[in-house]
């Protein structure tokens, strides 16, 4: 059974909403495994902790950026997001 055109949105928007989700869900989630890498001291144990975690925080951003009705908002929640770790990373060394 196809989907309703009328819940679909326009193109362009679920076009933005994919690359924000791919895109900027990866960097927010890089962002955020270094930032919880760089609280702790001993760093070795964080490459098996981030390569799981990471992977379910980047579909959930994929997940969260699709459903938004508007394009702006993945982009604002991911930039913020990756704003924030960054200045949390910088501060903390």
């Amino acid at each position: 059974m196809p989907a309703n055109a009328k819940f679909l949105g326009k193109r362009p928007t679920r076009i933005s909403n994919t690359v924000a989700g791919v895109f900027g869900g990866f960097a927010l989630t890089m962002a955020f495994q270094m930032m919880i890498g760089s609280f702790f001291e001993d760093k070795s144990y964080m490459l098996i902790t981030s390569a799981f975690m990471s992977f379910f925080l980047w579909v959930g951003c994929i997940m969260l950026a699709i459903v938004q009705d508007k394009a702006w908002k993945p982009w604002a929640i991911f930039i913020l997001g990756t704003s924030v770790c960054s200045v949390i990373i910088y501060l903390n060394l």
